[in-house]
């Protein structure tokens, strides 16, 4: 049930794929990651790991939700398993490695960077009203709602296992941020 144009966008595309392929030989796989996380990633992810490292603290202490994401080398296992295992065709798998709050999330990239973990407790109701009232209520939501995928179907059916855990993840994840942030500051 998509909600946003980013989402109908996608959808479309899937619909489209298959329009495009039925009767064919071809056989599809759709594969729906949540956040995907790794070297090289851009964006928020990116933006929150700078806050992070800066010892920034956020009003996020008391956020309650469910964020899945998936660890790139995890995301790119799992499309190889449904290139590989006959079993995937014309399928759609979620899949993610793990399901976080957003203050785990913060707690885990500030250990992965040896930094203190600095989050205090807000009202979300107001936090959310300043976050709308300044423009930036989209990128709260995407901040502090709960976004959490079921990748039971493609454990299941291929017997897929992550073979990273989010700690590796989030380690070369931060390894690699940190190689490209310093050498960029130094230019």
């Amino acid at each position: 049930m998509p909600e946003d144009a980013y989402a109908r966008s996608k959808l479309a595309g899937e619909m489209a794929i298959a329009e495009a392929t039925y009767g064919g030989s071809m056989q599809i796989v759709t594969i729906r990651p949540p956040l995907v996380y790794g070297p090289g990633m851009a964006g928020h992810f990116a933006q929150l790991m700078n806050i992070v490292h800066r010892g920034l603290p956020l009003p996020l202490a008391n956020i309650n939700n469910r964020r899945s994401l998936i660890y790139v080398g995890n995301l790119a296992d799992a499309i190889a398993r449904c290139i590989e295992d006959e079993r995937a065709a014309g399928r759609t798998f979620l899949v993610s490695d793990d399901t976080l709050s957003t203050p785990e999330l913060i707690h885990r990239l500030a250990k992965a960077m040896s930094r203190p973990t600095r989050l205090f407790p807000f009202p979300a109701g107001l936090l959310r009203m300043i976050a709308s009232a300044v423009g930036a209520g989209p990128k709260l939501s995407r901040l502090v709602d709960s976004l959490q995928v079921d990748s039971n179907t493609i454990r299941n059916t291929l017997e897929w296992r992550p073979p990273y855990t989010t700690a590796a993840g989030l380690s070369a994840t931060v390894t690699h941020w940190r190689r490209h942030s310093q050498s960029t500051t130094h230019t």
